[in-house]
């Protein structure tokens, strides 16, 4: 799958440019995203997540030589982080900077909504009191955060440092890793039962949280990720393909990620439609609901498959 990157979320477009940099193989980004969450106990327009493990996993560092701190932000801290963004190239480590929309003034979130944001801190300006940043998600660079947007939106700081030891990739063992923390039933029982709660819909208005922009209501944007990251696995295993001398059955679950992920695009495009046009939605909505169980069965057996390559090895 060569076009992956428009596929990327801005915190994996942050990191992607980071294995870029160093030279090092990016697809292991990709290996924990098989997920899928609903709440039925929340309201139906912001009852789906996609609560991925981090990107960062142990992987990049234990294959990839791309170790990462997590530091949470506190106002006693702010000095430090800025600190750590100052000295970035002389220590040859690099920074991401976790953003609230609401204070990153060239989101389109800005003031209006409240949306977990991944920008790459490039330099810092102390004279301006600015940090200079590159945010590739939204093909913008050397933007400006000022100090105190930061200092109001900031959730943590990642910083990555990079070992150049060379190092053998065990694709055993971080298959393994992906059947241990998969838990298929829950990801195609929520499914499933996201699914089935949009039957009972009977307005418009309860598929949507935010009215003045359909883009930024929380299920177009989660639908949109999970298309993204079943887009992602297909780019993983088709490496892993490439790397085991064409195994079929890594090519077929490369190929079943990829169906799954233009079956999700297209169940985010006639969600999107619906905040468009709400006639015949009981109609729309089973044929949503029709798309979303062929997905449970993909799943499975992608999970089916494998299952039976790892007791294979």
């Amino acid at each position: 799958m060569d076009n992956v990157i428009s596929h990327m979320n801005c915190l994996q477009l942050c990191l992607y440019n980071i294995c870029k940099k160093y030279c090092v193989a990016d697809y292991l980004m990709f290996c924990g995203g098989w997920c899928f969450s609903h709440d039925n106990n929340i309201n139906l327009s912001q009852a789906i997540s996609l609560p991925f493990e981090s990107y960062e996993n142990i992987f990049l560092k234990e294959y990839q030589g791309l170790s990462t701190e997590i530091i949470p932000f506190n106002p006693s801290n702010i000095e430090f982080m800025l600190q750590k963004i100052s000295e970035k190239d002389c220590e040859e480590i690099e920074v991401v900077i976790h953003i609230d929309s609401y204070e990153c003034p060239w989101h389109r979130g800005f003031q209006k909504l409240n949306i977990p944001h991944y920008v790459h801190a490039v330099d810092i300006n102390r004279e301006k009191k600015v940090i200079i940043c590159d945010d590739p998600y939204f093909n913008v660079f050397k933007m400006e955060l000022p100090f105190e947007n930061f200092q109001a939106g900031c959730k943590t700081i990642r910083v990555f440092q990079y070992d150049s030891v060379k190092r053998n990739i065990n694709f055993d063992t971080i298959l393994s890793h992906i059947i241990n923390k998969t838990n298929i039933n829950q990801i195609t029982g929520d499914i499933f039962s996201f699914a089935h709660r949009l039957l009972d819909v009977k307005t418009q208005n309860e598929l949507f949280d935010y009215m003045e922009d359909v883009y930024l209501c929380s299920n177009v944007r989660v639908l949109k990720f999970v298309a993204d990251s079943r887009y992602g696995l297909s780019y993983f295993f088709n490496k892993l393909n490439s790397l085991s001398k064409n195994n079929l059955t890594t090519k077929k679950i490369a190929d079943l990620f990829e169906l799954i992920g233009s079956i999700f695009e297209k169940i985010n495009h006639f969600y999107i439609k619906l905040y468009y046009r709400s006639s015949d939605l009981q109609a729309k909505l089973q044929s949503i609901h029709d798309k979303l169980i062929e997905v449970t069965k993909i799943e499975n057996d992608i999970f089916i498959l494998l299952s039976q390559m790892v007791v294979q090895q």
